[in-house]
């Protein structure tokens, strides 16, 4: 039974890119693969994030959207935390112990930026 379970192990492995850049460059086609609807949030939700002047919370993040689509009548049905983070496929994240979302890394700031 580990024979098959390392091989499967090793299988995965095998896979994952060999560098950091591999690594953001496959989350951002990951993005590009989405509908356009979906690629489109996820290039405005880290264009917000790079280009405030401060870390935002993830309802400000949601408003700001919501305003950026002229969406202003009804600011209760912003996009859900889920929905944010999701679209940007591992590139945008929650911080812990806060309301604040960021890149998952400060390097992704030289691509975006």
């Amino acid at each position: 039974m580990k024979v098959k379970r390392k091989s499967k192990i090793f299988s995965v492995l095998s896979v994952l890119p060999d560098t950091v850049d591999e690594s953001y460059n496959a989350a951002i086609e990951r993005i590009k693969c989405q509908s356009q609807d979906e690629i489109k949030l996820a290039f405005q939700i880290i264009s917000w994030i790079t280009q405030a002047y401060r870390p935002l919370t993830i309802k400000e993040l949601a408003y700001a959207l919501e305003m950026t689509a002229g969406n202003f009548d009804d600011m209760e049905d912003c996009l859900s935390e889920e929905d944010i983070i999701s679209c940007c496929q591992g590139l945008v994240e929650l911080k812990q112990d806060s309301t604040k979302v960021s890149l998952v890394r400060e390097y992704l700031l030289n691509l975006f930026v």
